[in-house]
C-alpha cells in the first residue's frame, strides 16, 4: 500500500559535464555552429569543434560547458523517487498521501523563492534551479527521497 510519487520520481540519463570559467583581460569564447571560437590572448583564435561524443557550449563570453558520455564512455542513468505510505500519511496529517505529497513540494518551491535560493530573472522551470536545497527541505518536511544509479527501469 505504498504510493510512488510522480512529482519526485523520474529518471535522467546524463553524461559527464564540466563547466569552465574563462578569466583574463580580453579573453572570450563564442559558439559558431559546431565550433567554439576562443580568444585567449594569442595572436590567433583557438577553435575546437563538437564531436559525436562531445558537445561544447558557450552560454556567455566567459563560460564553456563541455558535456558528453561519462568518462568511461557509458551514459549514466539516475533515478530519484519517494515512497509514501497512505495510512501513515493519513494518521499524521488527516489527509490523503497524495494531498500531502502535492502540497509539500509546492510549498518548498515557494519557500526556495522567498528565501532567495531560487532567483533568476524571467520565467523558469523548477528543473533549471539547484535541486539540492529543495531536496533537503522536502526531506525535512517528511518526504524523504531515495536515489539509484544505473538501474534498469524497464518492468
Amino acid at each position: 500500500k505504498k504510493l510512488t510519487i510522480g512529482f519526485m520520481g523520474g529518471s535522467v540519463t546524463q553524461g559527464y559535464q564540466k563547466k569552465l570559467e574563462v578569466k583574463g583581460v580580453g579573453y572570450r569564447v563564442q559558439k559558431k555552429g559546431k565550433d567554439l571560437v576562443m580568444n585567449l590572448g594569442y595572436s590567433h583564435q583557438v577553435i575546437v569543434s563538437d564531436t559525436d561524443d562531445i558537445k561544447i557550449e558557450a552560454p556567455d563570453p566567459n563560460t564553456i560547458i563541455i558535456s558528453g558520455i561519462d568518462k568511461q564512455g557509458n551514459p549514466l542513468t539516475y533515478y530519484i523517487y519517494n515512497n509514501c505510505d497512505h495510512h501513515k500519511a493519513y494518521e499524521e496529517t488527516g489527509m490523503q498521501a497524495v494531498s500531502y505529497t502535492t502540497g509539500v513540494p509546492a510549498m518548498t518551491g515557494a519557500m526556495m523563492f522567498l528565501k532567495g535560493l531560487w532567483v533568476k530573472p524571467g520565467v523558469h522551470n523548477v528543473e533549471e534551479f539547484d535541486p539540492d536545497p529543495f531536496l533537503d527541505e522536502v526531506a525535512k518536511q517528511g518526504l524523504p527521497w531515495h536515489e539509484q544509479f544505473n538501474i534498469d527501469l524497464e518492468l
